[in-house]
């Protein structure tokens, strides 16, 4: 087997996947280190191909960087077709809403909190 396809294979988080599975999320692509604090009376709504943790800096971010996504009590965390680079965190606040439509990409190390509501449009790179 080639070295890069082994090395994508275990870079999968199984476990991060399956989490996010019982909350209603159909197939999340789930890789490197990952954090996810989630309540239960939280609403996680993924749609089409929704892509975490995945470096997009071509080796310059470190491996053991932890992508962190938190979501609160009556917190709705909205994503469709984008993509969280590794070590990124998304925080959804008691209540609060964030949402990020299709084709958006989170570089790296980038934070998003969202105490009432946030709305990242179509085709943005962060």
């Amino acid at each position: 087997m080639n070295n890069n396809i082994l090395d994508r294979v275990l870079a999968i988080n199984w476990l991060a996947e399956r989490r996010l599975r019982r909350y209603g999320v159909k197939a999340p692509v789930c890789r490197g280190r990952m954090q996810l604090v989630l309540d239960p009376r939280a609403r996680l709504q993924f749609h089409g191909r929704v892509v975490l943790g995945v470096s997009c800096l071509l080796g310059e971010t470190p491996q053991n960087n932890v992508t962190v996504i938190v979501a609160h009590k009556d917190g709705i965390l909205n994503l469709d077709q984008m993509c969280l680079g590794k070590g990124s965190a998304l925080r959804v606040d008691v209540g609060a809403e964030l949402k990020i439509v299709p084709h958006t990409y989170i570089a790296d190390g980038s934070k998003i909190l969202a105490k009432k509501s946030i709305r990242i449009g179509k085709n943005c790179a962060i």
